[in-house]
């Protein structure tokens, strides 16, 4: 798929994931244009996910078939994974980051409230 029938899929799949983002109290925004350069970041940031202190940076890519070597089988939490001689990356279902970020917003705030900040 190639052109603008490529385009209004990623921006579809990116507004996806923005609402994903919503539905767990996570803000995501997408940057201009899929365009991390509007934002002061590289080029292939397409949205920035804001949890707590912390940014997040994402890249959103559809593929009609991912490779089941690459998804998490049941009963595992993430894939990590790396090329000869490279570096260790970690593949997890996104509603499963989604919750883990909530919580540590969640536990930055009662921490905060803890010290009495």
């Amino acid at each position: 798929m190639g052109g603008k029938g490529a385009k209004v899929k990623g921006y579809r799949y990116e507004k996806e994931i923005e609402k994903d983002g919503e539905n767990h109290g996570i803000k995501i925004v997408r940057t201009w244009c899929s365009d991390g350069r509007s934002a002061g970041y590289t080029k292939e940031v397409d949205l920035i996910a804001e949890t707590g202190e912390t940014k997040t940076l994402i890249q959103a890519k559809r593929r009609r078939k991912l490779s089941k070597t690459y998804i998490p089988s049941c009963g595992i939490d993430a894939v990590v994974m790396r090329e000869d001689h490279g570096e260790s990356v970690l593949c997890c279902r996104f509603n499963d980051w989604l919750t883990d970020q909530k919580r540590i917003i969640d536990l930055e705030i009662e921490l905060k409230k803890y010290k009495g900040e």
